[in-house]
C-alpha cells in the first residue's frame, strides 16, 4: 500500500515448504522479508523469511488471493 493508504484485503490460500529452525527468543526483535515470486490475476504467490540478529530462523512459500479493488 502506498502511504496513508489502508492496505490490501486478503486472505492466505495455502502454505507450503514452511520450515522453522528454530522459535524467536522472547522479548527480541525479528524481521520479516518477503518478495513476490510472481502475481496471476488476484493471486499472489510469495515467499517470506523471518530473521532474528540476522540469521533466517523460518521460512516458507504463500499464496495470497487480494480483493481486485486493492490490486494496482
Amino acid at each position: 500500500a502506498q502511504q496513508n493508504e489502508a492496505p490490501p484485503i486478503g486472505f492466505l490460500g495455502a502454505v507450503k515448504h514452511l520450515q522453522i529452525v528454530r522459535l524467536p527468543d522472547a522479548g527480541r526483535m525479528i524481521q520479516t522479508e518477503a518478495s513476490i515470486i510472481f502475481r496471476l490475476s488476484n493471486s499472489i504467490r510469495a515467499e517470506a523469511r523471518i530473521y532474528q540478529d540476522e540469521v533466517c530462523i523460518a521460512s516458507a512459500e504463500l499464496t495470497i488471493f487480494v480483493g481486485p479493488q486493492t490490486l494496482p
